[in-house]
């Protein structure tokens, strides 16, 4: 139960998951230990959790609240209540009663929009911790463009006060807004910040831990609440401490709390913005702010303290692959609490105080743009290092994740476009490119040459990768994206397959037993426990080494002649085809009696007129396109009825509920390979190589010293 492991599972929200199956076999009994206290806390999680839920059910009397259920793999104090938008207001206040405060105080007109477009109403209560009590009386729409245009957000009802019957005036001025925020090519981190979340008190110690904070440090914590962690380190370490904070009243119970503790001649508490500070006495900087805050502020605060000084956040969530990869990563479990420390140690900085880390918002100085350039040595260390089960198991999660978060307006995915030739061998080489609105470029260069391992002992699929910063034109990162498109194509069938299949232990059929079909197996192997796996290849030497090479996934496997296909969908529960089947050669599978439930992943059709499953097959299944503009050209929908169609994977995701009685029934996920998945696929790569300080950087562009003459270096 290393550190990385266990910094994985809180980021992903399985910390009770992987302390259980740590705990029904510990490597040590260290392992056991700390795979016992993760339970335990998880468990107390939950339980203050539901008797918090509890206890604002029975406070909201004459009020119709359904609870929704509280997990044991709970790791935040949050709980949701579905109500009538009528009763919302009436239910706000009841809470109050128990100590909730509402995230915005919002004016009568500022109220009404928020019940008029929002889906929620959270309150939060402060002790030890934040509870969240989130009172819900819609699902989260669908965003749109015009809603992104015209919803109203707190930044909004910041700007003035208008009454109750103008509470369409929010609306009007939203675009205003926006159209200002972009001028100034950056968001109001003021309404960032709001709402306040405390930092729980078991965590300030194991964070002070973390930092190494001593007497003789100078403590900085910026955006700093109530004061809670500035006042316990000079409490506890006898430093001095200075806390900035932007709310008066919070600035001000902060105060109090250092005067009640009777430290006020060690903290001094500032109200008011901690990058206007002077940093370069202190050695010590803390945080605890949004992740989208954090990214722009942590590169900032790094480059204004001296060499040697060190910046800690914690965070449950994952940082953003563009945010400086932290020189460590500890997990934080208390008796109440979890989340993680991450913490970054200043270097020396030139004499006019260039940042070492520059913000993705700033004007970065030229020696600082560098390419990280990911390469054969470098993924081969990646994989050795996080481990293939946690590399899937990441992938799995970003790919859901980004389909569940995707804004169909906020990503540009063009079709994939290339060259297919005959001459001096059949291929393509296609360049699959997407664009992040407001963050990177990412562009993919595949080569597919189903030649490749019979002639030249080679993969059918070889590709790069490579991410562009959309503001300067700069190439952030190049590396290979053979092994990530391996891995992103199996996790995006285990998603597909989790979605559509019913729960359970399956038999799992493989037509095509070449490398994809490993990842295939992996993946799914991730998500469903495999009882049995059946494989059929034409070619008898790629057939008699698959056992071989799918063997970690432990399950037994059997592999049959090629003539044997057709028997094997009348035995599988999933059945996997990943062929490299010639232009007009298909289908590789006949349509015959299968089971009911029968879920195909369709990987191998990626060209023109091939295919790998009957028409008759496709026409009676449920089918589920990745992007349906690619699919019909060159996936298994080619076959099919555009009205035949069904929704493509972002929106199953989405939707999960809408789509569950699927499951009993014939489905088939069209797997054509998409730009935005390759763009995940190498964030997470390029966030692990940093954390794993794997990667060269180098200085690609020959940047002039003077913008205006290109022979000036």
């Amino acid at each position: 139960m290393s550190d990385d492991d266990v910094v994985a599972a809180i980021q992903r929200h399985r910390l009770a998951d992987h302390a259980q199956a740590v705990a029904d076999d510990p490597p040590t009994a260290h392992d056991a230990e700390r795979a016992r206290r993760a339970l335990d806390t998880c468990g107390r999680i939950a339980a203050d959790v539901a008797e918090a839920q509890r206890a604002a059910v029975d406070a909201l009397a004459g009020i119709v609240a359904t609870p929704r259920a509280v997990g044991d793999a709970a790791q935040r104090h949050e709980f949701t209540l579905d109500i009538a938008v009528a009763d919302a207001p009436a239910a706000a206040a009841a809470l109050g009663g128990l100590g909730y405060r509402p995230e915005h105080e919002l004016t009568a007109g500022a109220a009404r929009s928020q019940l008029r477009h929002g889906h929620e109403l959270a309150v939060r209560r402060t002790d030890r911790s934040t509870t969240v009590a989130r009172l819900r009386w819609r699902t989260r729409p669908e965003p749109t463009l015009l809603r992104r245009l015209f919803v109203p957000t707190p930044a909004d009802w910041a700007i003035t006060t208008l009454p109750r019957w103008a509470w369409w005036g929010y609306s009007a001025l939203r675009p205003g807004r926006l159209l200002v925020e972009r001028a100034r090519r950056r968001p109001d981190d003021h309404a960032d910040l709001e709402p306040f979340l405390a930092t729980p008190d078991s965590l300030i110690e194991p964070l002070l831990d973390a930092a190494g904070v001593t007497a003789d440090d100078v403590l900085v914590d910026i955006g700093c609440g109530d004061g809670r962690i500035v006042v316990e380190a000079a409490r506890r370490r006898g430093c001095r401490a200075v806390g900035a904070e932007r709310s008066a009243h919070l600035a001000a119970e902060a105060e109090r709390r250092a005067a009640e503790f009777g430290v006020s001649d060690r903290v001094e508490i500032i109200c008011g913005d901690g990058l206007d500070l002077d940093l370069t006495d202190a050695t010590v900087a803390v945080m605890f702010l949004p992740v989208g805050i954090a990214r722009r502020v942590v590169p900032q605060v790094i480059g204004m303290m001296s060499a040697g000084s060190r910046v800690l956040i914690h965070e449950q969530g994952r940082l953003p692959a563009d945010m400086p990869a932290p020189d460590t990563s500890l997990p934080l479990i208390a008796d109440d609490a979890v989340s993680v420390a991450h913490l970054w140690v200043a270097g020396p900085r030139s004499s006019g105080h260039t940042e070492q880390y520059p913000s993705p918002m700033s004007d970065s100085p030229r020696d600082t743009m560098t390419t990280l350039v990911l390469g054969a040595d470098h993924m081969s260390a990646l994989l050795d290092r996080v481990g293939r089960d946690t590399l899937m198991d990441l992938m799995i999660d970003r790919l859901a994740e980004r389909c569940r978060t995707l804004e169909p307006d906020s990503v540009q995915a063009r079709d994939r476009d290339g060259f297919r030739y005959d001459k001096p061998a059949l291929g393509l080489l296609e360049w699959m490119p997407t664009h992040e609105i407001g963050g990177p470029v990412v562009v993919k260069m595949v080569g597919y040459h189903p030649t490749n391992p019979l002639q030249r002992l080679l993969p059918s699929v070889i590709a790069t990768t490579s991410m562009w910063d959309s503001e300067t034109g700069h190439l952030v990162a190049i590396a290979d994206a053979t092994l990530l498109t391996a891995v992103r194509t199996g996790a995006a069938s285990a998603v597909a397959t989790g979605l559509l299949t019913p729960e359970g232990p399956i038999t799992l059929g493989v037509v095509g037993l070449g490398a994809q079909a490993v990842t295939q197996v992996h993946a799914i192997s991730r998500i469903r426990t495999i009882d049995r796996i059946v494989g059929v290849d034409a070619d008898d030497d790629v057939a008699s080494s698959f056992a071989e090479r799918v063997a970690f996934v432990g399950a037994p496997v059997d592999v049959r002649p090629a003539d044997a296909r057709a028997s094997i969908l009348g035995e599988v529960d999933v059945l996997c085809t990943c062929t490299s089947v010639d232009i007009g050669a298909g289908p590789v599978v006949d349509h015959v009696p299968h089971r009911p439930a029968l879920h195909i992943n369709a990987i191998g059709a990626d060209f023109p007129g091939k295919t790998e499953l009957p028409a008759d097959l496709l026409d009676r299944a449920f089918v589920v396109p990745d992007v349906l503009s690619q699919c019909v050209v060159e996936g298994e929908c080619q076959q099919v009825p555009t009205t035949r169609i069904g929704p493509e994977l972002t929106e199953i995701v989405r939707q999960p509920d809408r789509f569950a009685d699927r499951r009993a029934q014939l489905t088939v996920y069209d797997s054509t390979g998409w730009a935005v998945q390759d763009a995940v696929a190498l964030q997470l790569a390029v966030e692990l190589a940093r954390q794993h300080h794997l990667g060269t950087e180098l200085q690609l562009e020959l940047l002039p010293s003077n913008p205006h003459d290109p022979y000036d270096h």
